[in-house]
């Protein structure tokens, strides 16, 4: 006995045909990814214009030792670590939307661990020693983040239901 050979699906005209939602994804995967884009899009931030304010400091013709010098005679740059803070600030609002865009369905409760597990990632892979003050608002501030990400992918997936129950309807005779 044979089997009847596989029929592909149609595809979806690019005519403004049928919208079908993504499949959600596994929470796993969506912590997992949100961790991902949170803890490596903000070091990848903060080498970047590490690298920036490195290069402000080099002349050409510098010797190694006369870079170190004028590295370590430097002033801290707040609009440096401002600028580091907000794209840090959106890196957690990104992972925090795909997070929710992935999972689709109980956002807030993946969310949330995504976040958690976010700040032990970086508190146990960053640089800072015992938790201050400053560390629990930095912390505050990336759960909050992560969750402002979180209620905007809600929202996109509330709307990209909602097209494709309108669509649907609309086929319905």
């Amino acid at each position: 006995m044979s089997n009847p050979p596989r029929i592909p699906p149609d595809p979806v005209p690019s005519d403004g045909g049928p919208l079908q939602p993504d499949p959600p994804g596994t929470p796993l995967r969506a912590v997992l990814t949100g961790v991902g884009i949170d803890f490596c899009g903000s070091q990848l931030v903060a080498e970047l214009l590490r690298a920036f304010y490195v290069q402000s400091f080099v002349k050409p013709g510098m010797t190694d030792e006369q870079v170190v010098d004028a590295l370590q005679s430097a002033q801290p740059s707040l609009a440096l670590m401002l600028v580091d803070v907000a794209l840090g600030s959106l890196m957690s609002v990104i992972a925090g939307y795909a997070c929710a865009r992935i999972v689709q369905r109980d956002e807030r409760r993946v969310g949330a661990l995504m976040a958690i597990a976010s700040v032990l990632v970086g508190l146990l892979l960053g640089d800072a020693g015992a938790p201050d003050d400053l560390t629990l608002l930095y912390i505050a501030c990336d759960v909050a983040c992560v969750m402002l990400g979180v209620k905007f992918g809600i929202e996109r997936n509330r709307r990209v239901e909602a097209m494709a129950r309108e669509q649907i309807d609309a086929r319905t005779p």
